[in-house]
């Protein structure tokens, strides 16, 4: 990120430093310790009410993708994810968890217990069958980059096909419930305090339980030799179909159908989406087989 300097600081840290002054006097907030910064946001541990919590500041872009992630902490109300304590339009303060993410579980020998910790995780915040007050998006607004991509030349037939397995599942959707949408494994984190993994950063959707373990398929990042193989993609899909209790067919689509998403996202923004491909290939040969 290039930067700006205002005598000598940074204009995107001195924006956020004046607004982190602005909420630790609006919320009674004390004794910041910047803890991440990245072009969503910036979460600094503060001390409110004598006890840490987690002050979350949105950036201008973070508040283009995060503006609705205190609907989804609010509808889970602590389980499963973080607690929302305070929120408005440009910051969140939450549940501070000093542990660490479930990315640094991942190894060969342990991916499958991560699995089973993703389901977990995911029972619990889809416990809550109430449908939100909140407008949330769908799955066909969710979808639009992949159809919008479809519309042009040359669009690989790959894109084409996912295009008509969202379709299909969009025509029998059930079990809808407020979805987390952003399902990784660096959005899970261990919280020592309450011996749990929780989750954090909600891009919530109002859509088919299903669609949350997609994304799962394809994280974690830098981990080729453990995500990239058609071994994962059995193992993931026959412990997510018994455990959460959902046709592995109908598995294997969503996470066809995210992946193709993904890559249309990618295309959009110029980026190289072969890692992304590559999987998706894979979950295309397994359900043509």
């Amino acid at each position: 990120m290039l930067f700006t300097y205002i005598n000598n600081i940074p204009y995107h840290y001195s924006i956020m430093n004046k607004l982190l002054q602005s909420y630790l006097e609006k919320w009674n907030l004390t004794s910041p310790t910047e803890i991440s910064s990245t072009r969503m946001s910036t979460v600094y541990k503060v001390t409110y009410s004598e006890k840490e919590y987690a002050l979350k500041l949105l950036t201008e872009f973070g508040k283009e993708h995060e503006s609705m992630s205190w609907i989804g902490l609010k509808h889970f109300n602590g389980h499963g994810a973080v607690n929302l304590i305070k929120h408005d339009e440009g910051a969140l303060l939450i549940d501070y968890v000093d542990g660490q993410t479930l990315k640094a579980e991942v190894t060969k020998d342990n991916d499958k217990e991560v699995a089973f910790i993703v389901c977990d995780v995911l029972k619990r915040i889809h416990s809550n069958k109430e449908k939100p007050n909140e407008d949330l998006w769908d799955l066909k607004r969710q979808f639009k980059s992949l159809f919008d991509i479809c519309k042009e030349d040359n669009t690989p037939d790959y894109l084409h096909y996912a295009k008509e397995v969202i379709l299909e599942l969009l025509e029998t959707e059930t079990e809808k419930r407020v979805l987390h949408g952003d399902v990784h494994h660096t959005n899970i984190l261990f919280c020592n305090q309450k011996n749990e993994w929780l989750v954090i950063d909600p891009q919530p959707l109002y859509a088919e339980r299903t669609y949350d373990i997609a994304n799962t398929f394809y994280n974690p990042d830098n981990f080729p030799e453990v995500v990239e193989s058609t071994e994962r993609i059995n193992y993931l899909s026959e412990i997510y179909s018994k455990e959460l209790d959902i046709p592995k067919e109908r598995v294997l689509k969503f996470a066809l159908a995210h992946g193709a998403l993904s890559v249309s996202w990618q295309l959009e923004m110029k980026e190289d989406p072969s890692r992304r491909v590559r999987i998706l290939k894979l979950l295309l040969s397994k359900l043509k087989q």
